[in-house]
């Protein structure tokens, strides 16, 4: 829904990368909407950490050529300074975000997704997937963090703070995955992983309905 603006800001072969990835991530919990028990099948799970890894990668791959564009983007300015961008003005052939934020972002999401690459060779659990799955969330969470004046202007400060807080919140269940890698998907252990990731998908979905007030007030 937002191809239009992407595309002209970076490229359609990045939104390509992005849009591929992003159902890969969704479709990954198709059998466990099917049928939950088969959180103890290995081939079901291995589906499930092969969707997440593709997903992961796959953004990786799109920052990655968005950090190629935005390198291009600086050599072409060379010393001069890009002129203000008002807020809610589309700026659309502008890379708002820093080299370094993005060079983050991407490495973050690398280490994800080698994370859950661990976990498709090894889907009854490993400490090792699990920390580098932390360690990648840590790092998307750090590239946001990089860039929150710029998010601050565009969707708010509250919108931005719970968006990286959304982020901690999947680090903790990462974290309590590599404590415990090898307990049941069935287990009552598995109760505070699901409760971190529900606080993490909760808090994102109300920093976008954030976003959506702080549009509707800027479009008036």
């Amino acid at each position: 829904m937002f191809t239009e603006s992407l595309v002209k800001r970076v490229g359609p072969i990045v939104v390509f990368f992005a849009a591929v990835g992003a159902i890969c991530a969704g479709l990954s919990t198709l059998f466990f909407a099917i049928d939950p028990t088969n959180l103890a099948l290995e081939g079901h799970v291995r589906f499930g950490y092969g969707g997440y890894a593709v997903g992961a990668l796959f953004g990786a791959i799109a920052l990655a050529l968005v950090l190629v564009r935005k390198e291009h983007e600086l050599s072409a300015a060379g010393p001069r300074a890009y002129p203000p961008c008002p807020i809610g003005c589309p700026c659309a052939t502008i890379i708002h975000s820093s080299f370094v934020s993005i060079a983050t972002g991407a490495a973050g999401l690398l280490i994800w997704g080698i994370g859950f690459t661990v976990h498709i060779v090894q889907p009854q659990g490993t400490s090792l997937g699990w920390v580098l799955s932390a360690i990648g969330v840590l790092l998307v969470g750090a590239s946001f963090a990089l860039h929150t004046d710029h998010l601050s202007q565009r969707f708010g400060r509250a919108a931005t703070f719970l968006g990286i807080v959304s982020l901690l919140a999947w680090v903790v269940g990462y974290f309590l995955e590599a404590i415990n890698p090898n307990a049941s998907p069935l287990s009552s252990w598995y109760s505070e992983l699901f409760a971190s990731y529900a606080v993490g998908h909760l808090l994102s979905a109300l920093a976008i309905v954030m976003i959506i007030r702080h549009s509707a007030r800027l479009s008036k």
